[in-house]
C-alpha cells in the first residue's frame, strides 16, 4: 500500500470514528446519572439571552457534550486502567490517590474554604440562637477522616496544609461561639497507625465499624465526663457480637469511582450489635423514597446476607428522618442529631444512651422544610452534630428560611 493511500485510509478510519461517535452521542438517550462517579449528568442546557452573555450557556454544553459522550463509561474505564499500570507506589487518577493497588484514598484539597465554612458556621450560629432559650446544649462531634488521619497512607509530594487549616479554622470558630467541640482525632491518632488503618475500608471512603464503634466510646465517655449523660457508659466489646458478612463483592465508593478496578476482598465488613439487642421501643424511619420502617433490622444490618455490599446497606442508609425511643433509658433527655453518612454506622449506638433521639439529614430537605418551626416543636434538651472532619461546607449543615 502507497503511502499516499495508507494517509487516506487513516484520515477517512480516523473521521468515521469521531463522526460516528458524535452521530451516536446525538441518538442516543440522555443519561440522568452517572452510577460509577456517584453523580448527576450535565443535562442539555437551556439557551437565553443571558446564559450566553455570561458564557454559562458555552460552559454547560462542554460539560453535557463530556457527559453524555457515547460510550463514555467505556472510555473512562479505558483511562482508568491504563492509568493504574504505573510501577509507581502511588498515584492519582481521577482525584483518587492509588496507593499500591490496594488503598483508595481522597485526594487533599489546595484551598481554604472561608467563605462556605462560614456558611455552615452562620446557620449553626443561628440554631444556637433558637433553641438557647430551652437552655439547649450543642455538641460538635469530630470524626476522623482518612485525609487528616491516614496521612501516613499517603505519597509524601501531596500537601495536607489546606485541610488541616479548614479544620482548624471550622472547629475554633465553633468554640467561640460556645458550642462544645468533640474532636474525636486526637485520640484516634494516639492508635498505632497498622491499628488505626484497620478502622477503615480500604476502597471506599468510610470508616468501617470498627472505627464507627470505637468513636462512638469516645464521644459517649465525653458526654459523660461533661454531664449531659449519667452513668450512662459506652458499650465495650464484651457488651457486643461481631458477625462477618459472607463473602462477596463490596462496592467501595473509591472503586466505584475507579470502575472497580481494585481487589475489594479486602474489605469484607462486619457488623456490631449489643448481645442484648439494642433497647428501643420504637422506632420509625421515613425514607428518602417516602416508606416507612418501624423495625431496626429493616435499616441497620439490613443488607448483610446477600452480596454485593454497600456501606449504606451494610449499616444505615441516608434517610429523610430517624426516630428512636428508649424507655430504659436513665434519662429524659431529647436529643436531635445532624450528621452526615459517617454517622450511620454508629446511630443506633449512639441513641441507645438518650429517651429520645431524632436524627435530620438536611441534605434531603427541601425549601419546604422549616427547620427554625421544627425545634421549636420538638425543643430538643441536646443537639449533636456527627460529621466527619473534612466535611466542613456541605447542605447536611443547618439552613434557615430568612
Amino acid at each position: 500500500m502507497s503511502t499516499k493511500l495508507f494517509s487516506i485510509c487513516f484520515v477517512a478510519t480516523f473521521l468515521l470514528i469521531i463522526f460516528g461517535i458524535g452521530l451516536a452521542s446525538i441518538i442516543k438517550p440522555d443519561i440522568e446519572r452517572s452510577y460509577t462517579e456517584a453523580r448527576k449528568l450535565q443535562q442539555l442546557p437551556t439557551f437565553s439571552e443571558q446564559s450566553f452573555q455570561s458564557g454559562d450557556y458555552f460552559r454547560d454544553m462542554a460539560a453535557y457534550t463530556s457527559d453524555q459522550l457515547a460510550w463514555r463509561d467505556n472510555f473512562v474505564k479505558l483511562y482508568d486502567r491504563q492509568q493504574l499500570l504505573t510501577p509507581l507506589h502511588a498515584t492519582v487518577v481521577n482525584n483518587t490517590v492509588v496507593v499500591d493497588h490496594t488503598w483508595l484514598l481522597e485526594k487533599p484539597t489546595d484551598r481554604f474554604h472561608k467563605e462556605l465554612m462560614d456558611n455552615a458556621l452562620a446557620g449553626i450560629r443561628y440554631l444556637h440562637k433558637v433553641v438557647k432559650p430551652n437552655n439547649t446544649k450543642i455538641y460538635y462531634a469530630s470524626l476522623p477522616y482518612p485525609v487528616l488521619n491516614l496521612r501516613e497512607l499517603y505519597p509524601s509530594y501531596l500537601r495536607f496544609r489546606a485541610p488541616a487549616e479548614n479544620k482548624k479554622y471550622f472547629l475554633s470558630e465553633l468554640n467561640k461561639d460556645g458550642i462544645h467541640v468533640i474532636d474525636v482525632a486526637p485520640r484516634f491518632a494516639q492508635i498505632p497507625a497498622k491499628e488505626r488503618e484497620t478502622m477503615y475500608f480500604h476502597t471506599d471512603h468510610h470508616w468501617n465499624i470498627k472505627g464507627a464503634f470505637t468513636a462512638y466510646q469516645m464521644i459517649i465517655e465525653d458526654l459523660n465526663k461533661a454531664g449531659v449523660l449519667h452513668q450512662s457508659p459506652p458499650l465495650t466489646d464484651n457488651d457486643i457480637t461481631k458477625t462477618q458478612v459472607p463473602p462477596g463483592k463490596f462496592v467501595g465508593s473509591w472503586n466505584r469511582q475507579l470502575n472497580m478496578l481494585i481487589d475489594d476482598k479486602v474489605d469484607r465488613p462486619w457488623i456490631y450489635k449489643p448481645k442484648d439487642g439494642f433497647p428501643f421501643d420504637q422506632v420509625r424511619v421515613v425514607a428518602m423514597n417516602g416508606k416507612t420502617y418501624t423495625k431496626l433490622d429493616d435499616v441497620y444490618g439490613a443488607g448483610t446476607s446477600t452480596p454485593p455490599y454497600q456501606y449504606s446497606t451494610v449499616y444505615t442508609n441516608d434517610h429523610d428522618l430517624m426516630e428512636f425511643e428508649n424507655k430504659q433509658a436513665n434519662n429524659k433527655l431529647r436529643v436531635l442529631i445532624f450528621k452526615d453518612s459517617y454517622a450511620n454506622a454508629m446511630l443506633p449506638f449512639v441513641a441507645s444512651h438518650f429517651y429520645q433521639t431524632q436524627v435530620l439529614d438536611l441534605r434531603y430537605k427541601g425549601d419546604q422544610f422549616n427547620l427554625e418551626s421544627y425545634l421549636k416543636s420538638y425543643k430538643p434538651n441536646v443537639v449533636l452534630f456527627l460529621f466527619h472532619d473534612s466535611n466542613l461546607t456541605t447542605p447536611a449543615y443547618p439552613f434557615f428560611k430568612q
